[in-house]
């Protein structure tokens, strides 16, 4: 989950269009009237009007201030058109010194008096949406966005602002609906929707216990933006999962080890023994291996019991190594399909994942497999250790086991499909 200070994602040139509408507004005061009709400001007030606004051009703005003080005490009462071209040349004028609260309060004022129309309206809205939420002042930022688009606004920046207005106000559902139709529009125009939105999605999702849909929405993030505390994440709701088979716990390591997502030496450690206990001792190596290289491996009182199980694996793996390659280059007719996918699989772990992943498919075609979706899974892991991406992608999509398989295989393909950089290719 983000912090709240992530969720500021306007741009500088959101705030810059801002200021620039409002200092364009206050230049547009009338000139005074000699006989000061109902729409026009008296003389005493405009000279000060016109002197501010000169002011403001030269970027003095407190004495600009200064100038429409005495505008205002020029006259016993101001009119309402007078009041409403003090406001908004106030607001300018305030907006150059820094004071965002009077620069408030002066838009509130001019917009309070209904005089803007169209495009005019439009900057008025767009100044305060954004000039509240700077304030943190969401609720009343939420109201000025929604009454923008209201009024015809187009600004995206002005939507960043309503859903980020809705996030920080607590309105964590219809946070998530906005983001949520944002996301569609993206993926139609095929867009890469930025990182930062997604996981305010995710977080709004998280908010209001919606599973499906978190769970949903960190996979398009780590299909585009992988980090392994999110694949972390993903996996293990997976295994939460109560359909999930206990028979696939390495599998769940093994697309730990991929992406990076180990965090404790004894998740290293497990995969190792798992992997060993099911035929498969290079695989170990490589884990131990990998654990020691992320430094959480080989240190600390278990330092001596790591290095035994390194050992351990390297010689198992070099004893099997002679069997291995008499099995995959023998004979496989009369061989079980079962035990063809087994040696394919521990061929690619051996790293001769081409030849692995011919056996297995040679397996597949036997038929007669215990299980054929979990063998669909390991061809599909094969593929990608030997660099073919593409047919990984392919067979991982045809896995439908509701054992936990067809999770794993969906969270393969976004592995199988990631830029190289992004995973530990094994």
């Amino acid at each position: 989950m983000m912090s709240k200070s992530g969720f500021a994602s306007r741009t500088a040139a959101a705030v810059a269009l801002a200021v620039a509408s409002i200092c364009a507004q206050a230049q547009t005061a009338p000139a005074a009237a000699a006989s000061a009709p109902p729409e026009a400001a008296r003389p005493e007030v405009a000279k000060g009007l016109q002197a501010a606004q000169a002011l403001i051009k030269e970027g003095k703005h407190a004495e600009a201030l200064a100038k429409l003080r005495e505008a205002e005490t020029a006259v016993p009462s101001l009119t309402p058109y007078e009041s409403f071209f003090i406001d908004r040349t106030r607001a300018a004028a305030a907006l150059g010194t820094g004071d965002i609260p009077l620069t408030i309060k002066s838009l509130e004022a001019a917009l309070a008096t209904d005089r803007m129309k169209g495009d005019e309206l439009r900057d008025m809205l767009r100044a305060l949406a954004d000039l509240t939420y700077r304030s943190k002042d969401y609720t009343k930022s939420l109201a000025m966005a929604q009454r923008y688009f209201k009024e015809g606004g187009t600004d995206p920046n002005v939507h960043t602002i309503l859903v980020n207005d809705l996030y920080l106000s607590g309105d964590f559902a219809n946070a998530a609906k906005e983001i949520a139709a944002d996301v569609k529009a993206d993926e139609a125009a095929g867009r890469a929707t930025p990182e930062q939105t997604l996981r305010m999605l995710a977080s709004a999702q998280a908010k209001i216990k919606d599973e499906a849909g978190y769970a949903q929405t960190l996979e398009r993030i780590v299909a585009r933006y992988p980090k392994p505390d999110l694949w972390g994440d993903l996996i293990w709701r997976v295994q939460s999962q109560a359909n999930f088979g206990d028979h696939l716990r390495l599998d769940a390591y093994r697309l730990r080890l991929a992406t990076n997502s180990m965090v404790q030496g004894a998740e290293y450690v497990e995969m190792a023994q798992l992997a060993m206990a099911a035929g498969y001792p290079a695989e170990a190596v490589k884990a131990i291996d990998q654990g020691y290289a992320s430094g959480k491996l080989g240190t600390g009182p278990n330092a001596k019991a790591h290095q035994q199980l390194r050992d351990q694996a390297r010689k198992q793996a070099a004893s099997d190594a002679p069997n291995l390659a008499q099995a995959a280059n023998g004979p496989q007719t009369g061989r079980d399909a079962n035990a063809m996918v087994n040696i394919g699989y521990a061929l690619a772990t051996a790293g001769q994942a081409d030849k692995g992943v011919a056996l297995i498919e040679q397996g597949i075609a036997k038929g007669g497999l215990k299980r054929p979706d979990e063998a669909r899974l390991h061809l599909g892991v094969a593929q990608w250790m030997a660099g073919q991406k593409d047919a990984a992608a392919k067979t991982l999509k045809t896995v439908q086991g509701k054992d936990g398989t067809a999770d794993l295989a969906r969270l393969w393909v976004l592995v199988a499909q990631a830029p190289a950089a992004t995973t530990a290719q094994q």
